[in-house]
């Protein structure tokens, strides 16, 4: 199972979950850093995240649901991170 939690610009903290095992390797960690400068890897949160993302591995009825500050992604990233994921996150941290 993936659980990351991260700091983001602007003060704000989000921690993403999957259903699967996935492996934020190091070329996704890159990537993540590419897409959202000043994002910072964090052991906990200080309080409860400000954005919660959770992937759900699906084959069909694709498609992201949001309640709150809390998103649910679902798609098939088949055992890697999807970009959706970095695009969410730089998409949330500018609103």
């Amino acid at each position: 199972m993936l659980d990351v939690k991260c700091g983001l610009p602007a003060s704000l903290y989000a921690q993403i979950r999957s259903d699967q095992e996935i492996e934020l390797d190091a070329q996704a960690e890159l990537l993540m850093r590419a897409y959202i400068p000043g994002i910072e890897a964090c052991a906990e949160l200080p309080n409860l995240a400000d954005i919660s993302i959770s992937h759900q591995e699906v084959y069909e009825d694709l498609g992201l649901e949001r309640s709150g500050t809390h998103m649910i992604l679902r798609d098939t990233w088949k055992g890697k991170v999807s970009p959706d994921l970095y695009h969410l996150l730089y998409s949330a941290t500018r609103v």
